[in-house]
């Protein structure tokens, strides 16, 4: 029995023997430079604005611009990206490839570290109408040589692009709510044809004869409260004075509510009004061109009425298109807007040529707000 016992002991030392070398001979070590390097904060731009989100904006999100971000097709890509280390460079990647779609090594410094500004489109970065496409982004620093490591760390953070879809993003009217709140308004519509026009968004193509669209949502805030309105129009004809857009009864301007009317080569007019002798007429240039032109109309009930014309408050005879309205009493025609016609549906002429992109907004645009709505279109050609 002892002479078994010893045997056994001389089996099992050599054995503990080989596992310590073993052991010291596969040691793995472990790199802790990333550990060390500091943050990295990946966040987009406001799509809508193509300003940094402010924190009201944010607090409206169901989502994290931080991981993701949604566009449609004509809005600019602009993600910033920072690290609180300078990188050797940065690349980005589809997820599960290798190949590279953009390759950053110049960066400024900011915020106590580095930036930079990551700018694409949906287009370039082929994202099909409706999918999703997760990015990494790269980030490599130079390190070679620290620690005993003979390649420079790196990490790589995922970020996700959503391509919206024309129906979810470009309705023909839009209602928006405050800077980010922008949901499709309910229509009815007899139209000669429709599109979607690269930075306009759908439109419609009214003959001059019998169409028209009709929102029909109750906008209560257009009645009693500041608003605007935005869209695009194209047009060739000569028109005497058809609504392009408005809830007025235009068998009469002093009616309440409003209208933008097309007078051909004469100018375009907008006239507002509380139907107890309130009235104030605006007019800009014509814009029977031939060409996309954005108008954009303000209403701040208790100050000024205005009118712009590709971004700029129009001017016509050098008379600037902006008039004190705080002494209507109210402007609640009773009647829905419509596109292509009076508020009635009922007037004796119908526009003739295209409306898109066109915007309900709740509140009083400022002037760099609607230049920024004119700029949208100027951005994509």
């Amino acid at each position: 029995m002892k002479s078994i016992k010893l045997l056994r002991m001389l089996l099992v030392v050599p054995l503990i023997f080989i596992n310590c070398n073993d052991k010291d001979r596969y040691d793995v070590i472990i790199d802790n430079r990333i550990n060390e390097i500091g943050e990295v904060v990946i966040i987009s731009k406001n799509p809508n604005t193509k300003q940094d989100y402010t924190s009201e904006e944010l607090s409206l999100l169901d989502y994290n611009p931080q991981e993701e971000e949604w566009y449609y097709r004509n809005q600019p890509l602009e993600i910033s990206i920072w690290t609180e280390t300078k990188p050797l460079k940065i690349e980005i990647k589809r997820n599960g490839e290798q190949s590279v779609v953009q390759t950053i090594d110049e960066f400024s410094e900011n915020n106590n570290g580095y930036s930079f500004n990551w700018i694409s489109t949906i287009e370039d970065l082929d994202i099909d109408e409706g999918s999703l496409t997760v990015f990494n982004v790269v980030v490599i620093y130079d390190d070679a040589g620290v620690d005993g490591f003979d390649y420079n760390s790196a990490q790589a953070i995922p970020y996700t692009i959503y391509h919206k879809t024309a129906a979810s993003v470009v309705p023909l009217v839009s209602l928006q709510r405050g800077l980010t709140d922008i949901t499709p308004l309910n229509i009815e519509s007899n139209v000669s044809g429709s599109g979607v026009e690269n930075g306009i968004g759908a439109y419609v193509v009214l003959d001059g004869i019998d169409d028209l669209v009709t929102i029909t949502d109750v906008l209560d805030f257009v009645n009693n409260s500041d608003f605007s309105v935005s869209l695009w129009v194209n047009t060739t004809t000569l028109g005497d004075d058809p609504s392009i857009i408005g809830n007025k009864d235009w068998s009469g301007g002093g009616n309440k509510g409003f209208i933008l009317a097309h007078r051909g080569s004469k100018d375009i007019k907008l006239v507002g009004g509380d139907g107890v002798g309130g009235r104030l007429d605006l007019k800009g240039s014509p814009i029977n061109d031939g060409n996309w032109h954005h108008i954009a109309m303000t209403f701040d009930k208790d100050g000024v009425m205005s009118l712009y014309l590709d971004g700029e408050l129009a001017v016509f005879n050098d008379t600037p298109a902006a008039g004190d309205i705080s002494t209507f009493s109210d402007m609640d025609s009773g009647l829905p807007i419509r596109i292509g016609q009076d508020g009635t549906g009922a007037y004796g002429q119908f526009f003739e040529g295209k409306v898109g992109g066109v915007v309900i907004i709740d509140y009083v645009l400022s002037s760099d707000e609607v230049n920024e709505l004119y700029s949208g279109l100027l951005s994509e050609d």
